[in-house]
């Protein structure tokens, strides 16, 4: 995590820019991101969204990493909601559907 910090603090921005692109971090930590087929300013990057992602794993939240990433820990990085619990804001759900039988 230090590392990606590092990058966005300024020590190469054109590769933590780089490493925000291909990793897909943008995808849930960008409001707007995904629904803007990836159409966002730069300097809205990173900066948290409400909406919760659901999927077998249980529900987690996208943080604003430019606010929290040097002093996150891994109990904030992992925070969800468990399979099974009620969820009170809006998430994506990524459960697999209309799998073949006995996948």
């Amino acid at each position: 995590m230090k590392f990606v910090g590092a990058l966005l603090a300024g020590t190469d921005i054109r590769h933590g820019r780089y490493l925000i692109q291909i990793a897909g971090c943008n995808d849930c930590h960008t409001a707007g991101h995904m629904q803007n087929d990836g159409q966002v300013p730069e300097a809205e990057w990173l900066t948290g969204d409400a909406i919760g992602w659901q999927g077998p794993w249980g529900t987690t939240y996208a943080a604003n990493l430019r606010l929290l990433f040097q002093q996150i820990d891994e109990k904030t990085w992992l925070a969800y909601v468990p399979p099974g619990e009620k969820v009170a804001t809006p998430y994506f759900d990524f459960t697999p559907k209309n799998l073949p039988p006995g996948q």
